[in-house]
């Protein structure tokens, strides 16, 4: 069995603990796969994370239906999680998602680390080479997906924070002095457009 190893690096436009927080939900795995892989969570959600969590999906990879078992095997908010295939299509599969701040702490590199090795000797190979490496390192959509769904729920909690600070400017009335967005935290870092 040869150990093989692909690393890809992204930079987020949010916090490191928002990056964290969402791609370390196992709910929001489907939000990050291409559709094309028809990716769907078995076991009974919410799955509360943490080191020992056992995550079952399913997913088709070129057409064939794949079930696959992950463990969590580390588990550092905000900072890096480590998820293992126990059962599935791979001899090995040991994920490491780190996330770094970026521009005093309002950006995130998110460095994924993947350790894995094929069961199907000279033809893994064969597939390795035209399928597995072109859709991990770019071929595919999938690190576009990752990316634009993580902005998508950046951009729905800045909603949030902004729809709260609305409620609570009319609630105060027209007394209110000043202004209220450095108290707005989680918009950006703590800043508010």
């Amino acid at each position: 069995m040869r150990e093989r190893v692909l690393r890809r690096e992204q930079v987020l436009d949010v916090p490191v603990e928002e990056a964290f927080a969402f791609f370390s939900r196992a709910e929001n795995l489907e939000a990050i796969t291409p559709p094309l892989l028809r990716f769907r969570i078995v076991t009974p959600e919410p799955v509360e994370m943490g080191t020992g969590t056992l995550i079952r999906y399913r997913l088709r990879l070129h057409g064939l239906p794949v079930s696959w078992l992950t463990r969590i095997e580390e588990w550092d908010p905000p900072h890096a999680f480590v998820d293992r295939q126990l059962r599935g299509p791979y001899a090995l599969w040991h994920h490491t998602h780190s996330f770094e701040p970026l521009d005093g702490g309002a950006r995130t590199r998110m460095t994924d680390l993947v350790r894995y090795a094929h069961r199907l000797g000279p033809l893994g190979t064969i597939v390795e080479r035209l399928v597995v490496r072109r859709d991990y390192r770019g071929g595919s959509s999938a690190g576009e997906d990752r990316s634009r769904a993580c902005s998508r729920e950046a951009r729905r909690h800045e909603r949030q924070s902004l729809d709260a600070l609305a409620r609570l400017r009319r609630d105060l009335g027209p007394d209110v002095r000043g202004d209220l967005r450095p108290h707005a935290r989680g918009v950006r870092g703590g800043r508010a457009p």
